[in-house]
């Protein structure tokens, strides 16, 4: 997915076929229709009927699946203003999110063995993502902890931008 964005980036899809042309309206209706159509076949995938290509475990289906999910919402680039204001968060939760979701998870599991999947996932992403955001903001009281976990100074999180050389004399 990294490598997906690096060449959108390279060739510069986003200027080139453009939200608002018909290659851009064209390409989007085809990476969604792909997407609808790898969806399907994901869902009714039966092993003992597949396809050569799609390998025994659907790894093969699930990134064609993924990487076209993402084309197409990279062509429609949809805003949503709850995950942007995460944005700042973004590098506390890169950070430590394995360590919330993960003991979300083992408590759970500790607790009652043959806890649903569904309040496994839906406490490992609400922990995952809360938990973090609550960290960062506790941390912005003390300068040496805040460059110690998360490598900010405080000036840097007044909103300066910091150049590289900036980096080096502060």
């Amino acid at each position: 997915f990294f490598t997906l964005g690096i060449v959108f980036r390279q060739w510069k899809i986003a200027s080139v076929v453009g939200k608002k042309s018909a290659n851009g309206l064209a390409l989007a209706v085809a990476a969604g229709l792909l997407s609808a159509v790898l969806f399907v076949l994901y869902w009714n995938y039966d092993p003992a009927h597949a396809l050569s290509y799609f390998g025994a475990n659907r790894s093969a289906l699930s990134l064609a699946l993924s990487m076209s999910i993402c084309t197409f919402l990279y062509l429609v680039m949809p805003v949503n203003q709850a995950l942007a204001s995460t944005g700042s968060y973004s590098f506390a939760i890169y950070l430590f999110h394995p360590l919330f979701s993960s003991v979300s998870r083992r408590v759970l599991e500790a607790l009652d063995p043959a806890t649903p999947d569904p309040l496994i996932f839906a406490t490992g992403l609400t922990l995952g993502l809360g938990m973090p955001v609550l960290l960062q903001q506790a941390l912005k009281k003390s300068s040496t902890l805040n460059l110690l976990l998360l490598g900010v100074r405080r000036r840097d999180m007044a909103g300066r931008q910091m150049s590289p050389s900036t980096l080096q004399t502060a």
